[in-house]
């Protein structure tokens, strides 16, 4: 006769809400930020967005591919919770690493003690002369996640709002560097490890 499995420990329980709570806060931001870049295209294109355009443009147009990092790091933490029913402190802080890696301010941006963050300084520099007229620009590189959404974060109170739920739920879960530094290595590059073989 089989054993019914055994039932969680109250802190891995614990941890499991915890780590549920952190993905309910970045689905709550991740619904603004899409509200927000939508807003934005459907004002640069002149045009109204229905839900089946949206949700096409999501996973294909260039505007928003910058969401698609935070969309599957969602994804993963949900496959996570589904398949360790009782996560470890090890667990949460690789998780928690994992959320504050994509979060940070990108280079350039100036913080202060309080981790609030300020646009870098205007540049005092000359402009750039002009290309000549047979030579084709070069293509800005895409300045990726943090670019985009730490403007967000300056410019739009709901998605300061939605910011600072995440911060709230990430300062439930254990510090990587207040649990054993090589348990998390193992535990983010486990976790890093499953979103690369999806």
């Amino acid at each position: 006769m089989a054993t019914p499995p055994e039932s969680p420990s109250p802190t891995a329980q614990r941890r499991r809400e915890d780590l549920a709570g952190l993905g309910a806060s970045l689905r709550s931001l991740h619904r603004v930020l899409v509200e927000r870049s939508r807003r934005d295209f459907e004002r640069q294109r002149h045009a109204i967005l229905g839900a089946g355009e949206l949700l096409k443009l999501l996973t294909s147009d260039a505007h928003f591919a910058w969401l698609r990092e935070l969309s599957e790091l969602i994804v993963d933490l949900d496959i996570f919770l589904d398949v360790d029913p009782a996560p470890g402190d090890d667990d949460a802080a690789a998780v928690r690493a994992e959320v504050e890696r994509l979060l940070a301010p990108p280079p350039g941006l100036v913080t202060d003690v309080a981790g609030t963050v300020a646009l870098p300084p205007a540049r005092t520099e000359p402009a750039a002369p002009a290309a000549a007229p047979d030579v084709a620009p070069e293509i800005a590189p895409d300045p990726g996640f943090g670019a985009h959404y730490w403007t967000y974060v300056h410019d739009d109170p709901q998605v300061a709002i939605a910011h600072g739920g995440v911060k709230q739920a990430l300062s439930r879960l254990p510090s990587p560097r207040d649990v054993d530094e090589a348990a998390v290595l193992h535990a983010r590059h486990q976790f890093r490890e499953s979103r690369s073989h999806r």
